[in-house]
């Protein structure tokens, strides 16, 4: 990403991404009735192992657990003195290595096994359900998952971890001595109360587990550190030179409570903190420029204002953002922040190392973990790199990994942090890009609370110039001071009655795209809790590689696009990705797939569930196509079939190229098939999606509105909630409307996005026939949705990472 200037760099950085090897209860938030948690390490513990399946491991310092050969661990709990019903439970494993997909957590209904006599031709039967899932994970770190269904109440509790995947994971045991398996669970009595601003951790009971830990004390960390999950805020020491820019001042859009102040002010650090602090903040990072630099000499101050409060610091690296630095660089920088800063006790440190964030935002390969891997470990710095297209799969894993999307409502990377931020307008574009809402805020709020996530980060608490900020403006002020954001992370997302705050406008970028003129406001959402299914979906892919603009798969800078598309969809952790037809260009052969898509959307080919474009039928039967995709793409006859996604959502996939498999119209196998699905899944909500759009604003408005319109009618009659094409190159979102094309807020959504790398066309032909609400022309990208039960937010991300439009709805089941 280019800077243009010192905001412009610091704009998009500032990142909290720490992972502390500390046991900690998932943050919750206020409730009803006094609470109680309770701390049981495991009583016994053993793997198991297909390749030897009459050897006992219970003595083994380590859990192992593998899908191929298999191996698996049991884990036992002794649950006694609960009182109250049990309101949640979550276990606690620690990783002695690093993995990408992570474990399963399944019920395990004999609980009198021994664990130095189990073996795997002995060992009880695994539920065949999956309680739960941690998603990968770094080493060095606790993995945490909810296990609230396996605890019922006291009493013996037996479990499995599983996995599919073929590469091993290591895991501590209670043999080791430290760090051994924990169950927390809490409970909730009659009387009324609320939970403490600060979720306490649990210590690990001393031998069997059955004694628990009435009121839990968390280990030491060295320093006061705070235990996991850590909220923290992005802080930037970049003023007063930074309230004037570019000729401009104020270099913001809104009016801070204190004024245009002075970050190397202790006065207003101190003021800075004691807002953080009200809002359950327990860290700030620090943008930092290197040595020397002014945000160098601040942060020194910093730390001295900081003495006595409690509150905590870790550095942000910026400089790798601008260019890869040198080993000798590295080792330099570290070894000064190490020196100068990291015996502070208000320097932030994870299980003895100093903590360090790194912006590396110019890079997108692993060569960046092996930069700065080996020097880290060297000096003992705790590394936190900037995700990019495939972190996950690196060999030299830092000791965790972050996300900074600044103009979107949320980003979760699992397994590592959740980020939310309240808004995004800078002071040189018209309108925001992310609009501030207060209520949608305080969901974010209670979702990246649920989520559990170690990290827990506020994009941002003074980025002013963006505006990202949740430090108090005259805008959104509050009886408390501290202002609506700050009032409502102090009370987790729960409504506090406070001022809303002023409304800023529905976004859209200015000059072109252009938003519709009779825009209807979009409905805040009801709350929801838990993860959301994400699906990124885009069409009309990857170039020719004889096209004059494939360059290898490096593209020009406007054509053939897909390579960049590609990181841009790996970045947002989808859970499916669908392909909106036209995947590989000319005519989607088999050796084109293999030279072009299959190197760059390929990646993602193992979540990906496509519908065949019309370019694939260009070789009789789609063959290639089906070829490259198999079972992924359904019966090769058809083309078409229905995902189960979760979350109550179900997702149509619709062949569009009509003639080719008997029809679309009413009575064809398709049309039979979809209302089918649509009668079987009538109380949950629907996707459907196509290559060919039935609503455009582009030069394919009315291409096929006579094979699509008997589908459509079913869709309208059966409530569903969004519809997604490519075909046009563009992409475009439309007013909720019926089959016939009548605005209706019950109605269907629909989006096309073809803009997936190919080329970019004309959006603006057939604007006035359409209910839509927002076009773009000029940018490749991707459609990012996020599916809730009640609800589902949209994001258009380009190329380059931008969002250039986004929102979210209520669904209509």
């Amino acid at each position: 990403m280019t800077r243009q200037s010192l905001m412009r760099w610091l704009a998009y950085a500032g990142v909290l991404g720490v992972l502390v090897a500390a046991l900690a209860v998932a943050w919750s938030g206020q409730s009803l009735g006094a609470t109680q948690r309770l701390g049981f390490a495991a009583e016994a513990d053993a793997y198991v192992y297909q390749s030897n399946p009459d050897q006992n491991y219970g003595r083994s310092t380590s859990l192992r657990v593998d899908g191929s050969p298999v191996m698996r661990s049991y884990l036992r709990f002794n649950v006694q003195g609960l009182s109250g019903s049990v309101t949640k439970a979550t276990l606690w494993v620690y990783a002695e290595s690093a993995h990408r997909d992570g474990y399963e957590v399944r019920p395990v209904a004999d609980t009198s096994w021994d664990e130095l006599k189990v073996t795997y031709n002995t060992a009880p039967p695994v539920g065949s359900s999956v309680i739960a899932r941690s998603g990968g994970f770094a080493a060095g770190q606790w993995t945490v998952v909810d296990v609230t269904p396996l605890v019922k109440g006291n009493g013996a509790i037996s479990l499995a971890l599983t996995t599919t995947s073929s590469t091993q994971m290591k895991l501590t045991s209670r043999e080791l001595g430290t760090n051994p398996p924990q169950l927390v669970v809490e409970t909730t009595s009659s009387s009324t109360g609320s939970t403490p601003s600060a979720t306490p951790t649990p210590t690990p009971a001393p031998g069997s587990g059955s004694t628990p830990t009435p009121t839990p004390t968390p280990p030491s960390t060295g320093g006061g550190n705070p235990s996991f999950p850590i909220r923290a805020a992005f802080y930037y020491p970049w003023f007063p030179e930074a309230w004037k820019q570019s000729g401009i001042f104020p270099y913001t859009r809104y009016h801070p409570s204190l004024g245009y102040y002075d970050t190397a002010d202790p006065a207003v650090i101190k003021q800075h903190i004691a807002a953080m602090q009200y809002g359950q903040i327990q860290a700030g990072i620090a943008s930092w420029w290197g040595q020397g630099h002014h945000t160098d000499n601040d942060f020194a101050v910093i730390l001295k204002a900081t003495d006595g409060t409690g509150f905590k610091w870790t550095i942000y690296h910026e400089q790798e953002g601008q260019r890869d630095l040198s080993t000798s660089e590295i080792r330099s920088d570290l070894t000064y922040i190490r020196d100068k800063y990291a015996s502070d006790p208000d320097y932030l440190r994870v299980n003895g190392k100093f903590v360090v964030f790194v912006y590396n935002a110019d890079d997108s390969s692993c060569e960046v973990a092996d930069r700065w891997v080996p020097v880290a470990r060297e000096l003992g710095a705790y590394l936190v790199l900037k995700v990019f297209s495939g972190y996950r799969n690196c060999a030299n894993q830092p000791d965790s990994w972050h996300q900074y999307s600044p103009a979107v409502a949320t980003d979760h990377q699992k397994g590592y942090s959740y980020t939310i931020s309240p808004g995004f307008w800078h002071r040189q574009e018209s309108q925001p890009r992310l609009s501030r809402d207060l209520a949608r805020w305080q969901q974010n709020i209670r979702d990246m609370v649920a989520s559990g996530e170690p990290w827990q980060l506020i994009t941002t608490f003074n980025e002013w110039g963006e505006g990202t900020s949740v430090e108090s403006a005259e805008e959104w002020k509050t009886s408390s001071g501290y202002g609506a954001y700050l009032d409502a992370l102090r009370a987790n997302g729960q409504s506090t009655g406070g001022t809303n705050p002023t409304p800023s406008p529905t976004p859209s970028p200015t000059p072109s795209p252009t938003p519709s003129p009779g825009t209807t406001p979009t409905p805040t959402p009801p709350p929801s809790s838990g993860d959301p299914v994400v699906v990124v979906a885009a069409g009309d892919i990857a170039c020719d590689p004889a096209s004059s603009g494939w360059n290898n798969n490096n593209g020009t800078s406007s054509s053939c696009r897909h390579k960049y598309t590609a990181q841009v969809a790996a970045a947002q952790g989808p859970d499916y990705v669908f392909v909106l037809g036209d995947s590989q260009y000319e005519d989607g052969a088999y050796d084109k797939f293999l030279k072009s898509y299959d190197p760059t959307w390929g990646q993602l080919k193992a979540i990906t569930r496509p519908v065949p474009g019309n370019h694939e039928y260009l070789i009789e039967g789609a063959k290639g196509y089906f070829d490259y995709f198999g079972t992924l793409a359904g019966d090769r006859a058809k083309g078409y079939y229905a995902v189960d996604l979760g979350n109550g959502w179900i997702a149509i996939a619709v062949n569009s190229n009509c003639s080719k498999v008997g029809g679309c119209r009413a009575g064809s196998p398709q049309y039979t098939f979809v209302k089918s699905v649509l009668e079987a899944n009538a109380s949950k909500n629907i996707l459907v999606y196509m290559h060919h759009p039935y609503w455009s604003t582009g030069k394919y408005h009315n291409c096929c509105d006579s094979d699509l319109t008997d589908l459509y009618k079913l869709f309208t009659q059966y409530d569903v909630e969004l519809s997604l094409a490519g075909h046009d190159h563009n992409y475009q979102r439309h007013a909720p409307q019926r089959w016939d094309g009548t605005k209706d807020p019950n109605g269907i959504r629909h989006f096309v996005n073809g803009a997936g790398g190919k080329n970019v066309q004309d959006v603006d032909a057939n604007k006035a026939a359409n209910n839509w609400e927002f076009a773009d022309e000029t940018h490749f990208g991707v459609l990012v949705l996020k599916l809730y039960p009640d609800r589902y937010e949209w994001a258009f991300v380009s190329d380059s990472g931008a969002v250039l439009d986004s929102g979210s709805y209520k669904v209509q089941n």
